[in-house]
């Protein structure tokens, strides 16, 4: 990770670059309004300096973890590298470690789940595709495994990855504290949709009501329109208006494929226009 450097001394100046040298970032002076563009961009952000500087500066534009740029402060010295902000989803905490280990200083690291040796619940959510959306659910999820050292996920469908020790894979929906799943259904315990479903579509350049059909296919199936993570179709579609209002809608990206390429695949169940 990449980020930009502001130094307010002399002394500060001089450590920043250092920190360029080993290829932390650039460097500019203080300015608040580069710290305005960074959060705008999210950009990395290092203050060299105090605490409570970067505090009240970075204030006015704080949003959520979520959507805040990993922001750092290192003494004039060079001595302690401090995690600040949006430690785990946006990176500092491994970001300080890094820089920290560059040129010789003490990473401080705050969060819970790091001083207890855990792992951060919210990042492997994120990595596994899950969408945060009640931030406050998720806050009672990561203080009950810090207490009790234990959080038993749910999967539908079982996930690639296993969840990081001590979290475990319950064998069903009654004997877990969570539950990730592609499905739109109104479990009672905590759960979030994992956003990594695939939707390969072929459709006639004139279809008018795509939208409509493939809303209607996913809610047929009780499949959550957010689980969507990517649209696909073929090369010759790709300027067709219908599509792209359906990836908006989904807020899915979109892939393409050209009729070569698809008939080199062997689909457990192919259709018959393919085979054509």
């Amino acid at each position: 990770m990449k980020g930009l450097i502001l130094w307010i001394t002399e002394e500060g100046r001089l450590l920043a670059e250092k920190l360029v040298a080993a290829g932390v970032g650039e460097k500019r002076p203080f300015d608040r309004a580069e710290v305005k563009r960074a959060f705008a961009q999210r950009i990395p952000l290092i203050f060299i300096g105090a605490c409570g500087i970067a505090v009240r500066t970075v204030a006015p534009y704080l949003r959520h973890k979520s959507v805040d740029p990993p922001v750092l402060v290192i003494d004039e010295q060079g001595n302690f590298v401090i995690s600040l902000l949006s430690g785990h989803l946006g990176g500092a905490n491994a970001w300080a470690q890094e820089v920290a280990e560059k040129i010789g200083a003490t990473p401080v690291i705050t969060t819970a789940s790091d001083q207890h040796h855990l792992p951060a619940l919210d990042s492997w959510l994120s990595s596994c595709g899950a969408l945060i959306k009640d931030w406050q659910t998720l806050k009672k999820l990561q203080s009950k495994f810090l207490k009790e050292k234990s959080l038993k996920v749910f999967c539908v469908p079982p996930l690639k990855r296993t969840p990081p020790s001590p979290m475990s894979l319950a064998s069903c929906p009654e004997e877990a504290d969570l539950i990730l799943t592609y499905q739109d259904l109104n479990y009672e315990k905590p759960h979030l949709v994992v956003k990594a479903l695939y939707l390969g579509l072929g459709f006639h350049e004139e279809e008018e009501n795509l939208i409509f059909k493939v809303l209607q296919f996913l809610k047929e199936r009780n499949i959550s329109q957010e689980a969507v993570r990517v649209v696909a179709t073929l090369e010759k579609r790709q300027k067709n208006p219908a599509f792209w209002k359906l990836a908006e809608k989904l807020g899915a990206e979109v892939r393409f494929f050209s009729e070569e390429a698809l008939r080199k695949t062997n689909p457990p169940s192919p259709s018959c226009a393919r085979k054509a």
